[in-house]
């Protein structure tokens, strides 16, 4: 579990992360870059040409700047740590979407493994030579997040959480509820991310189990019983995903999760 908070580092060149740190999760580094796609001077020419039109896709011109930018950004972080030039990277599609690195001919060398979030300006890529791993970032503002609707609908918290889950949610004090609300959002897409199925499972199938003494809030996620129409647990995956909370940097009004699959 991780023992200490971001150390800002030296930036790369190229695209300026707005922070960067490391931290040592499950006996392994994890590298963090969070951007604010918004500012100034920003990089966002790293693309290949299909990632040029996929920019060029969206209906306004601020979603594909933030596109580009974010693109950008984990092309400069791959490349610096896996040693190769940016715009050589080998980007794929997995089953349900999840960018990954293309397979290389086995060396040896552990596959590194990555996931982008962003919500609003903000970007949030994780990488790590470990197994999978998802990381979600929420704008603690909800009205920034259209998409997943306010904290206080008591229908939205119902359909990401289970009920014993639910039941504690609406125990909080209404100050509270919002954060409850995106701690458990961040939580359970991470693990949905780690697993590469995103939405194809319901959130709500996800029991979130925290752990009490930690630095930082973490626990595991278990997949409960599906229905007729959905796989078994085990063809998804076997055992629990572990997650944790992230602490970002002080003054970001962010909230931010990691999830990975056991080795």
């Amino acid at each position: 579990m991780p023992q200490a908070g971001p150390e800002r580092l030296p930036e790369w060149a190229g695209v300026q992360p707005l922070f960067r740190w490391r931290l040592p999760l499950a006996e392994r580094e994890l590298t963090l870059c969070l951007l604010d796609l918004d500012a100034p001077g920003v990089a966002e020419d790293l693309l290949q040409e299909h990632e040029q039109a996929r920019a060029s896709r969206f209906k306004q011109a601020i979603h594909a700047q933030r596109h580009r930018r974010g693109r950008t950004l984990m092309r400069s972080v791959l490349g610096e740590l896996t040693a190769q030039p940016p715009l050589s990277l080998r980007l794929q599609d997995g089953l349900h979407g999840k960018p990954e690195l293309a397979p290389t001919p086995a060396d040896g060398t552990p596959t590194w493994h990555f996931n982008l979030s962003h919500s609003g300006p903000w970007a949030l890529l994780a990488a790590w030579q470990g197994p999978p791993l998802g990381v979600d970032l929420e704008v603690r503002d909800v009205t920034d997040a259209p998409d997943k609707g306010p904290a206080d609908d008591d229908a939205v918290a119902r359909r990401i959480m289970t009920p014993a889950e639910h039941a504690q949610f609406s125990l909080s004090p209404p100050e509270e509820r919002t954060l409850v609300f995106l701690r458990t959002w961040t939580r359970k897409e991470a693990c949905l991310k780690a697993l590469g199925v995103g939405f194809q499972l319901e959130p709500h199938r996800l029991s979130l189990n925290a752990q009490p003494a930690a630095p930082w809030p973490h626990g595991d996620a278990r997949i409960s019983a599906p229905s007729q129409t959905e796989p078994p647990p085990h063809a998804l995956h076997p055992g629990p995903i572990h997650w944790v909370d992230l602490a970002l940097p002080a003054g970001c009004p962010l909230v931010a999760a990691c999830a990975w699959l056991p080795s």
